[in-house]
């Protein structure tokens, strides 16, 4: 028996790379359930050479739960739904209304489908900060969480999303530009 392991990074070359990232992390969320409840699964190495899979050592629970992470994609959202998957999300990248017509989509994605809409869990990340006050909770925060928020904006320099979509290069950002934009999410994410 040859053991095989393909990381993340391995598979997406062989499955398009960061383009395809959403065609294939759906595509395979069933190929991870059939690992999970022990079924032995067939891969092509790459190389013409079907190998043959299974997960050890054997999971305690018999059904995996899947959670999605997602911002505001509707469609991402509406995968989630049709598919019965869970969904863990933020307020980086989307208002409250937003959320609230994301989450109404994937309710109704998941009733289409057969899944009851009610059980499909939705889970929000808000960061949060227990204090006295407020003066003094911000000015306990306002620094770390504005650092926090402006590495943040550097995960989007690299892959160019958040720039791309309104026809900017990262490169014509400037520290001024990076300054004002993590004071305004700072103050976005304090006030909500």
């Amino acid at each position: 028996t040859e053991i095989y392991t393909l990381s993340l990074h391995d598979a997406l070359p062989i499955y398009g790379g960061y383009a395809a990232r959403k065609k294939t992390l759906f595509e395979h969320v069933a190929t991870v359930q059939r690992l999970w409840q022990g079924e032995v699964v067939q891969f092509s190495r790459g190389d013409d050479v079907v190998v043959e899979a299974c997960s050890y050592p054997r999971p305690l629970q018999k059904n995996l739960d899947i959670w999605i992470t997602s911002s505001k994609s509707p469609q991402t959202w509406q995968m989630a739904g049709e598919l019965g998957l869970n969904v863990l999300t933020g307020l980086i990248e989307m208002s409250i209304e937003e959320l609230s017509e994301n989450a109404i989509l994937y309710r109704q994605a998941r009733a289409r489908h057969g899944h009851d809409p009610d059980r499909g869990q939705i889970c929000l990340m808000l960061h949060t900060f227990v204090w006295h006050g407020n003066d003094s909770a911000r000015n306990v925060v306002e620094k770390p969480l504005s650092n926090y928020l402006r590495n943040y904006l550097g995960l989007y320099e690299e892959m160019g999303a958040v720039f791309d979509q309104f026809g900017v290069k990262p490169e014509d950002v400037t520290e001024a530009d990076k300054e004002t934009l993590s004071r305004l999410a700072f103050e976005r994410y304090f006030n909500i």
